[in-house]
């Protein structure tokens, strides 16, 4: 029997098992540096105007109220709060979510905004914590 070709076959394989385990290494480098990828949610929204703001969930998903912003523009800017379903800006009570009461804006409940309070010409922005949802313009 001949050993000649044994060294060479020894060698081929622990190069190719230094090119896999480095393959490996940085494979998984390069998927920490990537972005991850979180759920935004969708939903569309339809106002009116009827004594107070009404702003009414039309479909789509539902939203957390701990990650929802309201921004009121009234000629100046408050970017207001939920506390449980109550709307504030800072500690003034500006609205209020008509809904289950679960801390989810879902489809069908309505969010009234107390036109005595904020006015009546008002630019309201719908936010998630990434992305604007929609924009209404009262007045």
């Amino acid at each position: 029997m001949s050993d000649k070709a044994v060294s060479e076959i020894i060698g081929e394989m622990l190069l190719l098992a230094i090119v896999v385990i480095l393959a490996a290494v940085l494979s998984a480098n390069v998927s920490n540096l990537m972005p991850s990828f979180e759920d935004i949610p969708y939903a569309t929204f339809v106002g009116k105007d009827n004594g107070n703001f009404i702003i009414t969930h039309e479909g789509g998903d539902p939203i957390p109220l701990s990650k929802l912003r309201i921004v009121i523009d009234n000629g100046s800017v408050m970017s207001c709060t939920f506390n449980n379903s109550s709307l504030y800006f800072q500690d003034v009570l500006v609205g209020r979510l008509m809904g289950n009461g679960n801390n989810y804006w879902e489809f069908g409940e309505t969010l009234i905004i107390y036109k005595s309070v904020v006015g009546d010409s008002v630019m309201v922005t719908i936010a998630h914590e990434k992305l604007v949802l929609c924009k209404l313009y009262f007045g």
